[in-house]
C-alpha cells in the first residue's frame, strides 16, 4: 500500500526534524510512504534544512520512501495540511498528517495500512497514540473510541495524529479542513467527517505520539478564544454540555483500554538521529494537566 503523509510547518525546524525521522523509518516491506512538508515560509532554518534533506533523499532513491516540500506563505495550518493533501497522486491508498511536535511510533503506519486492506469498506481508521511532555517522558497513553455526532460537536472526537482515511475521503467527500478556523479545526473536521456517515474502523494500535509540552495552539488564550466562538457560533445552548461529553469519551477510553494489552515502552526521537526507548512504569489512560 502506498501512504501520503503532509505536515504543516512554520519556524519548528528541530522538531520537524524528529517528525520527518519518524515518518522515513515507517517505509518497508509491503508500505510505500511519502512525505510532503509544506512550509509557511520559515525564516528558521526550516526551507534551507529541507532543501538538503530532499536532495539527499532524492540521491537515495529508495523505492520504499519518497519526500517533497515546499514553502511559501500560506493562511495557517488547516489551509496548508489542504493543500498538501490536494498534491497526492491518484495510486495512493490512504492518507494522514502530522505535526511538527509529533512523531510516528514503528510500525504505527504498517499497523494502519493493514486495517486498510483487511477492511475494503474502512474509509477512516481511527488509533490510539501515547501522550508525553516535552521532554519525551510519558504522561498516558489514549485509545481510540468510535465517536458519536453528537459528543464530537461538543469535544474533539480523537487525536488528529492518530487518523487516517483514505484518499477518496478528501477528494471525493470534500474531506479537507475548513481554513474558516485557525486552531480548533480538528473539531470542526471530526463533525465533517461523522456528518458524510463515513465507515469508520477502531485499531487498537498505538500509532503516534503527541507531545504536550505546555505551548500547544489549543490552551493558548488564542486558542481559548477562537474554542468561545465555536462554542458560541456552533454550539449555542448545548454547550452546557461540553463536560459531560469530555467525562464520557474518557469513561469509554477507561472501559476500552481494560481488555487490552498496556503498553509496557515506546521509542520516539528526542534529540540524535536514533529513537530512544523509554519505559513504562505505571500505564494510565488519564490525561493530567
Amino acid at each position: 500500500m502506498k501512504v501520503w503523509i503532509v505536515t504543516p510547518s512554520f519556524n519548528q525546524v528541530d522538531w520537524l526534524k524528529r517528525a520527518v525521522a519518524s515518518v522515513a523509518d515507517q517505509a518497508g516491506g509491503n508500505l510505500q510512504v511519502h512525505h510532503h512538508v509544506q512550509d509557511g515560509a520559515s525564516t528558521d532554518g526550516t526551507a534551507e534544512w529541507l532543501k538538503v534533506y530532499a536532495e539527499q533523499q532524492k540521491l537515495l532513491a529508495s523505492k520504499a520512501y519518497s519526500f517533497s516540500y515546499e514553502s511559501q506563505s500560506d493562511e495557517g495550518m488547516y489551509h496548508a495540511i489542504n493543500q498538501g493533501w490536494n498534491k497526492t497522486p491518484q495510486e495512493y491508498d490512504f492518507i494522514a498528517y502530522i505535526n511538527c511536535d509529533e512523531q510516528y511510533l514503528p510500525g504505527g503506519l504498517e499497523s494502519i495500512a493493514q486495517v486498510f486492506s483487511q477492511n475494503e469498506d474502512a474509509e477512516v481508521v481511527l488509533a490510539g497514540n501515547i501522550v508525553v511532555d516535552g521532554e519525551g517522558q510519558y504522561r498516558c497513553h489514549r485509545r481510540a473510541v468510535h465517536p458519536y455526532l453528537w459528543s464530537a460537536r461538543l469535544w474533539t472526537a480523537s487525536s488528529a495524529c492518530s487518523t487516517f482515511m483514505r484518499r477518496s475521503v478528501f477528494f471525493d467527500h470534500h474531506g479537507g479542513f475548513d481554513t474558516t478556523w485557525s486552531i480548533v479545526g480538528d473539531m470542526v473536521w471530526y463533525v465533517n467527517l461523522l456528518e458524510k456517515k463515513l465507515t469508520i474502523h477502531i485499531s487498537d494500535a498505538m500509532t503516534s505520539v503527541f507531545f504536550d509540552d505546555g505551548n500547544n495552539l489549543a490552551t493558548t488564550p488564542r486558542g481559548i478564544k477562537e474554542l468561545q466562538v465555536y462554542r458560541k457560533q456552533c454550539l449555542g445552548w448545548t454547550a452546557w454540555f461540553t463536560g459531560f461529553a469530555r467525562q464520557l469519551n474518557t469513561f469509554r477510553r477507561i472501559l476500552a483500554d481494560m481488555y487490552l494489552d498496556k503498553p509496557q515502552s515506546y521509542s520516539v526521537y528526542r534529540s540524535g538521529k536514533q529513537r530512544e526507548v523509554i519505559e513504562i512504569s505505571q500505564p494510565t489512560n488519564l490525561w493530567k494537566r
